[in-house]
Protein backbone atom coordinates (compact mmCIF):
# COMPACT_ATOMS: atom_id res chain seq x y z
CA UNK A 1 0.00 0.00 0.00
CA UNK A 2 2.84 2.42 0.85
CA UNK A 3 4.41 1.76 -2.53
CA UNK A 4 1.14 2.64 -4.30
CA UNK A 5 0.90 5.81 -2.20
CA UNK A 6 4.43 6.80 -3.21
CA UNK A 7 3.57 6.30 -6.88
CA UNK A 8 0.54 8.55 -6.50
CA UNK A 9 2.53 11.27 -4.69
CA UNK A 10 5.10 11.22 -7.47
CA UNK A 11 2.32 12.22 -9.91
CA UNK A 12 1.06 15.16 -7.83
CA UNK A 13 2.66 18.02 -9.82
CA UNK A 14 1.49 16.57 -13.13
CA UNK A 15 -2.04 15.73 -12.07
CA UNK A 16 -2.55 19.12 -10.37
CA UNK A 17 -1.62 20.85 -13.62
CA UNK A 18 -3.86 18.46 -15.56
CA UNK A 19 -6.81 19.13 -13.25
CA UNK A 20 -6.31 22.89 -13.53
CA UNK A 21 -6.10 22.78 -17.33
CA UNK A 22 -9.19 20.57 -17.58
CA UNK A 23 -11.12 22.89 -15.24
CA UNK A 24 -10.22 25.94 -17.31
CA UNK A 25 -10.94 24.15 -20.61
CA UNK A 26 -14.40 22.88 -19.62
CA UNK A 27 -15.54 26.21 -18.20
CA UNK A 28 -14.15 28.13 -21.20
CA UNK A 29 -16.08 25.87 -23.59
CA UNK A 30 -19.28 26.60 -21.67
CA UNK A 31 -18.46 30.34 -21.65
CA UNK A 32 -18.13 30.24 -25.43
CA UNK A 33 -21.52 28.54 -25.65
CA UNK A 34 -22.89 31.29 -23.43
CA UNK A 35 -21.70 34.03 -25.75
CA UNK A 36 -22.89 32.17 -28.85
CA UNK A 37 -26.44 31.64 -27.57
CA UNK A 38 -27.80 35.11 -28.19
CA UNK A 39 -30.05 36.96 -27.67
CA UNK A 40 -29.87 37.53 -23.92
CA UNK A 41 -33.18 37.63 -22.12
CA UNK A 42 -34.01 40.27 -19.54
CA UNK A 43 -34.53 38.08 -16.48
CA UNK A 44 -31.11 36.67 -15.54
CA UNK A 45 -31.98 35.45 -12.07
CA UNK A 46 -33.31 31.96 -12.88
CA UNK A 47 -30.68 31.33 -15.52
CA UNK A 48 -27.73 32.21 -13.31
CA UNK A 49 -28.89 30.02 -10.47
CA UNK A 50 -29.51 27.17 -12.90
CA UNK A 51 -26.12 27.72 -14.55
CA UNK A 52 -24.13 27.70 -11.29
CA UNK A 53 -26.10 24.83 -9.75
CA UNK A 54 -25.39 22.63 -12.77
CA UNK A 55 -21.98 23.81 -13.94
CA UNK A 56 -20.03 23.41 -10.71
CA UNK A 57 -20.98 19.75 -9.98
CA UNK A 58 -21.02 18.79 -13.68
CA UNK A 59 -17.56 20.20 -14.44
CA UNK A 60 -16.08 19.06 -11.11
CA UNK A 61 -17.32 15.48 -11.54
CA UNK A 62 -16.13 15.36 -15.15
CA UNK A 63 -12.66 16.63 -14.25
CA UNK A 64 -12.41 14.36 -11.19
CA UNK A 65 -13.32 11.24 -13.16
CA UNK A 66 -10.82 12.13 -15.86
CA UNK A 67 -8.07 12.76 -13.31
CA UNK A 68 -8.79 9.64 -11.25
CA UNK A 69 -8.77 7.41 -14.31
CA UNK A 70 -5.47 8.87 -15.48
CA UNK A 71 -3.83 8.46 -12.05
CA UNK A 72 -5.06 4.87 -11.63
CA UNK A 73 -3.88 3.96 -15.14
CA UNK A 74 -0.41 5.36 -14.53
CA UNK A 75 -0.15 3.64 -11.13
CA UNK A 76 -1.16 0.32 -12.70
CA UNK A 77 1.56 0.63 -15.34
CA UNK A 78 4.27 1.67 -12.89
CA UNK A 79 3.27 -0.92 -10.27
CA UNK A 80 3.43 -3.64 -12.91
CA UNK A 81 6.85 -2.44 -14.04
CA UNK A 82 8.12 -2.47 -10.42
CA UNK A 83 6.46 -5.86 -9.84
CA UNK A 84 4.64 -4.63 -6.74
CA UNK A 85 2.64 -7.33 -4.96
CA UNK A 86 -0.61 -6.79 -3.04
CA UNK A 87 -1.98 -9.46 -0.73
CA UNK A 88 -5.61 -10.34 0.01
CA UNK A 89 -6.85 -9.92 -3.54
CA UNK A 90 -9.45 -12.69 -3.39
CA UNK A 91 -13.12 -12.42 -2.41
CA UNK A 92 -13.03 -8.66 -2.45
CA UNK A 93 -15.28 -6.33 -4.41
CA UNK A 94 -12.96 -4.14 -6.46
CA UNK A 95 -14.34 -0.67 -7.14
CA UNK A 96 -12.51 0.36 -10.30
CA UNK A 97 -14.84 2.99 -11.80
CA UNK A 98 -14.12 6.60 -10.86
CA UNK A 99 -17.84 7.37 -10.81
CA UNK A 100 -18.28 5.04 -7.83
CA UNK A 101 -16.11 7.33 -5.72
CA UNK A 102 -18.38 10.34 -6.19
CA UNK A 103 -21.00 10.11 -3.43
CA UNK A 104 -24.19 12.15 -3.12
CA UNK A 105 -22.59 13.99 -0.17
CA UNK A 106 -19.76 15.20 -2.39
CA UNK A 107 -22.26 16.28 -5.06
CA UNK A 108 -24.24 18.13 -2.37
CA UNK A 109 -21.10 20.06 -1.39
CA UNK A 110 -20.52 20.93 -5.06
CA UNK A 111 -24.11 22.14 -5.42
CA UNK A 112 -23.67 24.24 -2.27
CA UNK A 113 -20.62 25.89 -3.87
CA UNK A 114 -22.74 26.65 -6.92
CA UNK A 115 -25.46 28.19 -4.75
CA UNK A 116 -22.90 30.39 -2.97
CA UNK A 117 -21.45 31.61 -6.27
CA UNK A 118 -24.95 32.33 -7.63
CA UNK A 119 -25.90 34.26 -4.48
CA UNK A 120 -22.77 36.41 -4.75
CA UNK A 121 -23.42 37.13 -8.41
CA UNK A 122 -27.10 37.96 -7.80
CA UNK A 123 -26.01 40.76 -5.44
CA UNK A 124 -23.50 42.19 -7.92
CA UNK A 125 -24.01 44.88 -10.55
CA UNK A 126 -23.98 42.18 -13.28
CA UNK A 127 -21.44 44.06 -15.36
CA UNK A 128 -19.10 42.39 -17.84
CA UNK A 129 -16.36 42.42 -15.17
CA UNK A 130 -18.72 40.68 -12.74
CA UNK A 131 -19.45 38.10 -15.43
CA UNK A 132 -15.75 37.33 -15.83
CA UNK A 133 -15.37 37.07 -12.05
CA UNK A 134 -18.32 34.65 -12.03
CA UNK A 135 -16.66 32.31 -14.52
CA UNK A 136 -13.32 32.55 -12.68
CA UNK A 137 -15.15 31.58 -9.47
CA UNK A 138 -16.68 28.58 -11.25
CA UNK A 139 -13.20 27.53 -12.46
CA UNK A 140 -11.83 27.77 -8.91
CA UNK A 141 -14.79 25.82 -7.51
CA UNK A 142 -14.41 23.17 -10.22
CA UNK A 143 -10.70 22.78 -9.51
CA UNK A 144 -11.16 22.68 -5.73
CA UNK A 145 -14.03 20.17 -5.76
CA UNK A 146 -12.37 17.91 -8.33
CA UNK A 147 -9.10 17.97 -6.40
CA UNK A 148 -10.98 17.15 -3.19
CA UNK A 149 -12.54 14.08 -4.81
CA UNK A 150 -9.19 12.96 -6.23
CA UNK A 151 -7.37 13.35 -2.91
CA UNK A 152 -9.94 11.14 -1.18
CA UNK A 153 -10.29 8.54 -3.94
CA UNK A 154 -6.93 8.24 -5.71
CA UNK A 155 -5.43 5.72 -3.28
CA UNK A 156 -8.39 3.30 -2.98
CA UNK A 157 -9.11 3.46 -6.71
CA UNK A 158 -5.47 2.92 -7.69
CA UNK A 159 -5.21 -0.05 -5.32
CA UNK A 160 -8.49 -1.49 -6.64
CA UNK A 161 -7.39 -1.07 -10.27
CA UNK A 162 -4.04 -2.74 -9.68
CA UNK A 163 -5.64 -5.58 -7.70
CA UNK A 164 -8.17 -6.05 -10.45
CA UNK A 165 -5.38 -6.16 -13.02
CA UNK A 166 -3.50 -8.79 -10.99
CA UNK A 167 -6.49 -11.10 -10.44
CA UNK A 168 -8.26 -10.73 -13.79
CA UNK A 169 -9.08 -14.18 -15.14
CA UNK A 170 -11.57 -13.76 -17.95
CA UNK A 171 -13.20 -10.92 -19.80
CA UNK A 172 -16.82 -9.94 -19.32
CA UNK A 173 -19.45 -11.33 -21.64
CA UNK A 174 -21.59 -9.12 -23.87
CA UNK A 175 -24.41 -8.75 -21.33
CA UNK A 176 -22.10 -7.65 -18.52
CA UNK A 177 -20.29 -5.31 -20.90
CA UNK A 178 -23.51 -3.57 -21.93
CA UNK A 179 -24.62 -3.28 -18.29
CA UNK A 180 -21.24 -1.83 -17.30
CA UNK A 181 -21.24 0.66 -20.18
CA UNK A 182 -24.75 1.87 -19.35
CA UNK A 183 -24.04 2.28 -15.63
CA UNK A 184 -20.57 3.78 -15.73
CA UNK A 185 -20.34 5.49 -19.12
CA UNK A 186 -23.69 6.26 -20.73
CA UNK A 187 -25.79 7.35 -17.73
CA UNK A 188 -23.28 9.64 -15.97
CA UNK A 189 -21.86 11.27 -19.10
CA UNK A 190 -25.25 11.66 -20.79
CA UNK A 191 -26.60 13.16 -17.56
CA UNK A 192 -23.79 15.71 -17.37
CA UNK A 193 -24.06 16.62 -21.06
CA UNK A 194 -27.84 17.01 -20.97
CA UNK A 195 -27.87 18.96 -17.70
CA UNK A 196 -25.17 21.36 -18.92
CA UNK A 197 -26.82 22.02 -22.27
CA UNK A 198 -30.22 22.36 -20.59
CA UNK A 199 -29.09 25.70 -19.19
CA UNK A 200 -28.32 26.98 -22.67
CA UNK A 201 -31.53 25.64 -24.18
CA UNK A 202 -33.42 27.54 -21.48
CA UNK A 203 -31.46 30.72 -22.15
CA UNK A 204 -31.56 30.41 -25.94
CA UNK A 205 -35.21 29.53 -26.39
CA UNK A 206 -36.48 32.04 -23.83
CA UNK A 207 -34.48 34.68 -25.64
CA UNK A 208 -35.91 33.70 -29.04
CA UNK A 209 -39.52 33.14 -27.98
CA UNK A 210 -42.10 35.65 -29.15
CA UNK A 211 -44.65 37.32 -26.89
CA UNK A 212 -46.79 34.17 -26.92
CA UNK A 213 -43.83 31.95 -25.95
CA UNK A 214 -43.31 30.27 -29.35
CA UNK A 215 -40.00 29.50 -31.09
CA UNK A 216 -39.66 28.92 -34.85
CA UNK A 217 -38.88 25.34 -35.84
CA UNK A 218 -35.78 26.43 -37.78
CA UNK A 219 -34.10 27.58 -34.56
CA UNK A 220 -35.02 24.32 -32.84
CA UNK A 221 -33.55 22.25 -35.67
CA UNK A 222 -30.36 24.32 -35.89
CA UNK A 223 -29.62 24.41 -32.17
CA UNK A 224 -30.48 20.71 -31.77
CA UNK A 225 -28.06 19.77 -34.55
CA UNK A 226 -25.19 21.86 -33.18
CA UNK A 227 -25.67 20.59 -29.62
CA UNK A 228 -26.10 17.01 -30.87
CA UNK A 229 -22.83 17.06 -32.81
CA UNK A 230 -21.03 18.68 -29.87
CA UNK A 231 -22.25 16.05 -27.39
CA UNK A 232 -21.67 13.09 -29.72
CA UNK A 233 -18.07 14.10 -30.50
CA UNK A 234 -17.33 15.04 -26.89
CA UNK A 235 -18.54 11.73 -25.44
CA UNK A 236 -16.93 9.74 -28.24
CA UNK A 237 -13.55 11.20 -27.28
CA UNK A 238 -14.17 11.20 -23.52
CA UNK A 239 -15.54 7.68 -23.19
CA UNK A 240 -13.03 6.34 -25.70
CA UNK A 241 -10.21 7.33 -23.36
CA UNK A 242 -11.93 6.33 -20.10
CA UNK A 243 -13.09 2.93 -21.34
CA UNK A 244 -9.56 1.83 -22.25
CA UNK A 245 -8.85 1.12 -18.59
CA UNK A 246 -12.04 -0.98 -18.34
CA UNK A 247 -10.99 -2.84 -21.49
CA UNK A 248 -7.59 -3.67 -20.00
CA UNK A 249 -9.25 -4.90 -16.79
CA UNK A 250 -11.69 -7.09 -18.75
CA UNK A 251 -14.77 -5.05 -17.84
CA UNK A 252 -15.56 -4.29 -21.48
CA UNK A 253 -15.53 -6.92 -24.21
CA UNK A 254 -17.83 -7.40 -27.20
CA UNK A 255 -17.37 -10.41 -29.47
CA UNK A 256 -17.88 -10.60 -33.21
CA UNK A 257 -17.19 -6.95 -34.04
CA UNK A 258 -15.23 -6.22 -37.19
CA UNK A 259 -12.55 -3.59 -37.47
CA UNK A 260 -13.78 0.01 -37.19
CA UNK A 261 -11.46 2.80 -38.35
CA UNK A 262 -11.34 6.25 -36.87
CA UNK A 263 -12.81 7.80 -40.02
CA UNK A 264 -15.70 5.32 -40.00
CA UNK A 265 -16.44 6.07 -36.36
CA UNK A 266 -16.31 9.83 -36.98
CA UNK A 267 -18.61 9.50 -40.00
CA UNK A 268 -21.16 7.66 -37.88
CA UNK A 269 -20.88 10.33 -35.21
CA UNK A 270 -21.66 13.00 -37.81
CA UNK A 271 -24.41 11.02 -39.53
CA UNK A 272 -26.66 10.39 -36.52
CA UNK A 273 -27.29 14.07 -35.59
CA UNK A 274 -27.97 14.85 -39.25
CA UNK A 275 -30.40 11.93 -39.46
CA UNK A 276 -32.20 13.03 -36.30
CA UNK A 277 -32.68 16.65 -37.37
CA UNK A 278 -33.75 15.56 -40.87
CA UNK A 279 -36.38 13.36 -39.27
CA UNK A 280 -37.48 16.30 -37.12
CA UNK A 281 -37.62 18.58 -40.18
CA UNK A 282 -39.66 15.99 -42.09
CA UNK A 283 -41.99 15.62 -39.12
CA UNK A 284 -42.50 19.39 -38.95
CA UNK A 285 -43.14 19.56 -42.69
CA UNK A 286 -45.60 16.68 -42.70
CA UNK A 287 -47.70 18.16 -39.90
CA UNK A 288 -47.09 21.75 -41.06
CA UNK A 289 -45.56 22.78 -37.72
CA UNK A 290 -43.99 26.24 -37.90
CA UNK A 291 -43.24 26.86 -34.22
CA UNK A 292 -43.12 25.22 -30.80
CA UNK A 293 -43.76 26.43 -27.31
CA UNK A 294 -40.38 27.13 -25.74
CA UNK A 295 -40.99 24.39 -23.13
CA UNK A 296 -41.57 21.86 -25.92
CA UNK A 297 -38.50 23.11 -27.79
CA UNK A 298 -36.35 22.61 -24.67
CA UNK A 299 -37.66 19.06 -24.17
CA UNK A 300 -37.12 18.12 -27.83
CA UNK A 301 -33.56 19.45 -27.86
CA UNK A 302 -32.72 17.62 -24.62
CA UNK A 303 -34.11 14.36 -26.04
CA UNK A 304 -32.06 14.76 -29.23
CA UNK A 305 -29.02 15.49 -27.07
CA UNK A 306 -29.58 12.26 -25.14
CA UNK A 307 -29.83 10.26 -28.38
CA UNK A 308 -26.60 11.83 -29.64
CA UNK A 309 -24.96 11.07 -26.27
CA UNK A 310 -25.99 7.43 -26.70
CA UNK A 311 -24.43 7.50 -30.16
CA UNK A 312 -21.15 8.94 -28.93
CA UNK A 313 -20.80 6.40 -26.11
CA UNK A 314 -21.83 3.46 -28.30
CA UNK A 315 -19.43 4.32 -31.11
CA UNK A 316 -16.58 4.79 -28.60
CA UNK A 317 -17.20 1.36 -27.06
CA UNK A 318 -17.63 -0.37 -30.43
CA UNK A 319 -14.43 1.14 -31.81
CA UNK A 320 -12.55 0.18 -28.65
CA UNK A 321 -13.74 -3.44 -28.75
CA UNK A 322 -13.13 -3.68 -32.51
CA UNK A 323 -9.61 -2.25 -32.40
CA UNK A 324 -7.03 -4.64 -33.82
CA UNK A 325 -4.11 -2.67 -32.44
CA UNK A 326 -5.16 -2.26 -28.81
CA UNK A 327 -4.04 -5.73 -27.73
CA UNK A 328 -0.78 -5.33 -29.58
CA UNK A 329 0.11 -2.07 -27.88
CA UNK A 330 2.34 -2.12 -24.80
CA UNK A 331 0.42 -1.44 -21.58
CA UNK A 332 2.24 1.85 -21.07
CA UNK A 333 1.20 3.19 -24.47
CA UNK A 334 -2.44 2.39 -23.79
CA UNK A 335 -2.37 4.03 -20.36
CA UNK A 336 -0.67 7.15 -21.71
CA UNK A 337 -3.53 7.90 -24.09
Amino acid sequence: MNQILDLIKAQSPRYLLRILMLSVFEVVVIVLLFFLTKPYFASYQVFWYLLCLIMVPACACSVAVNGLTKIASQVMVQAKHLNITITDTNNEKLVTSAWQYISWKKVLVMVSCGVLIALCYSESAKSFTDLLVLFIAIIIATFACANWVIINASVPMSVAVYKSYLVRRRVSNDTKTIDHCIRFHLLPWAGIASATLLTFFVKYYLGLADESGYVETGYVIGSSYISGVFVAVWLWLEVGQMARLDHILGRIHLAGIGHVTGSEAFSLIMFVPIGLVMFLAAFNGFFDIESYRYQTAIIMSVLLTLLCALTGVSVAILKLCASRTLKKQPLKEVADR
